[in-house]
């Protein structure tokens, strides 16, 4: 069983077999609404080197247990310029025999071809739907449709109490698609197989 906590922004810990990883964790006074990122975890991912993005330091390491994923990366930009204007950006993809997960990072730039193969069918696909730093609304959900992920979890996106004022709105997103939308109504949800195709609204963690 896989355990998501949605800590905010692009920010998540992913627990599996008492396996805990912490994904673009961000510092204090960096996200508007919501207080820095403070978790223990066996490893730590950072998609780019944003300061919204790489507070590793605030991730307290535990002992080291066998990885139950294979870690691939797949190196791409934060932007359609090659990133010339917003650097690098690495798509994290977790896989083992039962599971796929994808996080998109702060992708801003379409993926190839070659990319798109390694990306196909993801059991759980955190993906940036706030547009501005990353691709728009219109590019996300094209995207989405071509790699047929399982459960969507929006992240890096706006509301009336938290985030950035320059990035989307959940609802901007969800207009555009035609999937079914669950809310949980709290931070946390669990993975299994029996679980619908759908959209997961979860609600950060880390709100102030």
């Amino acid at each position: 069983m896989l355990k998501i906590e949605w800590l905010g922004h692009s920010s998540f810990k992913l627990s599996y077999n008492n396996y805990q990883i912490v994904i673009d964790p961000f510092g204090d006074n960096v996200i508007p609404g919501l207080k820095g990122v403070h978790e223990s975890a066996h490893v730590v991912y950072c998609s780019h080197e944003h300061k919204d993005h790489n507070a590793r330091e605030n991730v307290q390491l535990i002992p080291l247990m066998d990885h139950p994923f294979r870690m691939s990366v797949i190196d791409s930009f934060h932007d359609q310029s090659m990133g010339s204007q917003r650097g690098s950006n690495k798509i994290l993809i977790l896989q083992n025999a039962e599971l796929k997960c994808v996080h998109l990072g702060d992708i801003g730039c379409v993926p190839t071809v070659d990319e798109m193969r390694l990306l196909m069918r993801p059991d759980v696909l955190f993906v940036p739907i706030g547009g501005h730093y990353t691709l728009n609304k219109e590019e996300i959900v094209l995207l989405i449709k071509k790699i047929f992920p399982k459960v969507i979890i929006p992240m890096h996106y706006r509301s009336d109490s938290f985030g950035p004022s320059v990035i989307g709105t959940l609802s901007d997103f969800l207009d555009l698609m035609d999937n079914e939308v669950i809310y949980y109504h709290t931070y946390h949800m669990e993975y299994d197989p029996t679980l619908p195709s759908h959209i997961a609204v979860l609600e950060p963690k880390n709100t102030l």
